[in-house]
């Protein structure tokens, strides 16, 4: 008998039913590779606010493990997600989400330590509150991280046919769970100002550098490349046009 105070737990959700387990697995599985290219561009910028010293030795460290960090994270988290206790391997099922849970701790500990640390004269006022935000989750994180991942790992061993669990148990589900998603959306903010320059092309198809000089009044990128050819096509066009009629 269920007692009716129980509620019910993400986990054991994304086991017992076929909803949430798909629903789950498309949200982990889609945006993988965006998740890294952005992890990969903020470790870029994250590498000029770094003084090539040795005093910051440890911090390029850090920089440098944060995105494969990231991918072991995603890598254990889509395990564990398309692989069930029931139906597939339980043995695999529990290595990857004990790793999944220790890369995800690594991986926000390095990015908040990078966050923190770099060197930036231009710290606006979203970028202190990401840096609260990161450094608040992470402590959440870190300490519900090991109930949730004993009691866990109980229900791996013996699995069980519901879906509820007392409520402590399943608060801090809800914390670890929140945490970790929140975490990964303050990292939209460090990225916020990332542009990305596409360099106009020669006749060859080759790029050339920007040059400013180009693209000032004469200058032969003076006007958009493609609306040059459009109209010299519509020119070419309306001549031919023309020839016809006569």
């Amino acid at each position: 008998m269920i007692p009716d105070w129980y509620l019910p737990s993400v986990l054991r959700l994304l086991e017992l039913t076929v909803q949430a387990n798909v629903s789950f697995r498309i949200a982990v599985c889609i945006p993988t590779s965006l998740r890294l290219f952005q992890s990969y561009l903020n470790a870029i910028i994250n590498e000029r606010f770094c003084p090539h010293t040795k005093k910051w030795l440890w911090y390029r460290w850090c920089n440098i493990a944060v995105p494969i960090l990231l991918l072991f994270e995603i890598s254990f988290c889509t395990l564990f997600t398309i692989n069930t206790i029931r139906q597939d391997y339980q043995i695999l099922y529990k290595i990857s989400f004990n790793l999944f849970i220790i890369s995800a701790l690594l991986h926000m500990t390095a990015c908040t330590a990078v966050t923190i640390y770099r060197r930036n004269e231009k710290n606006q006022t979203i970028d202190q509150i990401s840096i609260i935000v990161k450094l608040l989750c992470l402590i959440t994180f870190g300490i519900v991280t090991p109930q949730v991942t004993i009691f866990h790992n109980t229900f791996i061993d013996s699995p069980t046919c519901h879906y509820y669990v007392p409520p402590y148990q399943a608060l801090c589900e809800y914390i670890l769970i929140i945490s970790n998603a929140l975490f990964h959306l303050t990292i939209i903010t460090d990225t916020r100002n990332l542009r990305f320059l596409i360099y106009p092309r020669t006749c060859s198809g080759e790029c050339e550098p920007v040059n400013p000089e180009n693209f000032r009044k004469g200058g032969k990128f003076e006007h958009c490349r493609s609306q040059y050819h459009l109209n010299k096509k519509k020119l070419m066009n309306n001549m031919k046009m023309k020839e016809t009629t006569f």
